[in-house]
Formats: C-alpha cells, structure tokens, sequence
C-alpha cells in the first residue's frame, strides 16, 4: 500500500508540470528510473521500497535546479516517527 502511495506522488507531481516544456517541446519534469532501495522498519516489520526517480530540469528565478521531494517518504526516512495520540 505503501509503495502504491509512492508511486501516485509521483504520478501526480509529473501530471501538475506536465504542461512545462523546452524550447524543442520536450517535458521538463519526467520519470527516470528507480532510487536505489532501501529497507523501512515499521510495525509490522521491515518493509522494502523503491521510489521512481523524477528527473526535473525546470530552474528557478536565481538559475539552480528545481527539485522534487517525496512528502510520503522523505530521503534517509528508515523509521516512520511514532505517531502522537
């Protein structure tokens, strides 16, 4: 469910910019292939994910790369943070 999840994140973020092209029509915000994976320690145990790497070649107003950022699974993440009830 989880890799799911990740996966409409970025299906979503690819849709909202899809609109952004290059001068010779080519999208700026595209799929690249898979981030390394890595092991997630939950409640139910470890759980193995794989995360789509976007390949976002916008630029901002000073010049530097524009990048994308799981809110589901932020970089390093390797334990979810307890949840306060």
């Amino acid at each position: 469910m989880l890799a799911k999840a990740i996966e409409n994140e970025v299906a979503e973020y690819i849709k909202a910019h899809s609109h952004q092209r290059n001068d010779l029509g080519y999208r700026l915000v595209v799929r690249n292939g898979y981030l390394p994976g890595r092991t997630i320690q939950t409640g139910l145990g470890p759980v193995k994910i794989t995360q789509r790497r976007v390949n976002d070649r916008r630029t901002d107003e000073n010049g530097r790369r524009i990048r994308s950022s799981s809110k589901i699974l932020p970089p390093y993440l390797r334990r979810p943070r307890a949840s306060k009830s």
